[in-house]
């Protein structure tokens, strides 16, 4: 019976892991994209966790995290009451209604920034610098 001879130990060159550019991780906000595989670090990976979710391409990049939805959602909500505002051409006591549950001027500083025009024009947010 023939005898296996073991194998010689292999030696394997150290991972490189791909690193990102400072400046455009900066930019990046993690909380833009979320982890979708639950992969987790390699025991040498130098890395973040910011900088490796700004790196992988298997995580949801489609993904809008809840401060963004709320965002978008007043945004859009202002966008609805100015095309009602344009559609009627005065601020009329519907308009007004709507604008005030949206949360009035204190909110609408959320809204486009033509919408807030159009708001100011019609007395619903007062005039920047005026007192």
């Amino acid at each position: 019976m023939a005898t296996k001879k073991p194998k010689a130990h292999q030696h394997t060159a150290p991972i490189e892991f791909c690193r990102a550019d400072r400046v455009d991780l900066a930019k990046f906000d993690p909380a833009t994209k979320r982890c979708t595989m639950n992969c987790g670090p390699h025991a040498a990976d130098p890395r973040s966790d910011k900088e490796r979710k700004f790196l992988c391409d298997d995580c949801d990049a489609n993904w809008i995290s809840a401060p963004a939805v709320k965002q978008h959602w007043e945004s859009g909500y202002f966008c609805a009451v100015a095309v009602a505002l344009r559609e009627e051409g005065n601020p009329s006591t519907a308009i007004r209604s709507m604008f005030d549950q949206g949360g009035g001027a204190r909110e609408a500083v959320k809204a486009d920034p033509s919408d807030q025009d159009l708001f100011r024009v019609h007395g619903l947010m007062p005039v920047a610098g005026a007192q």
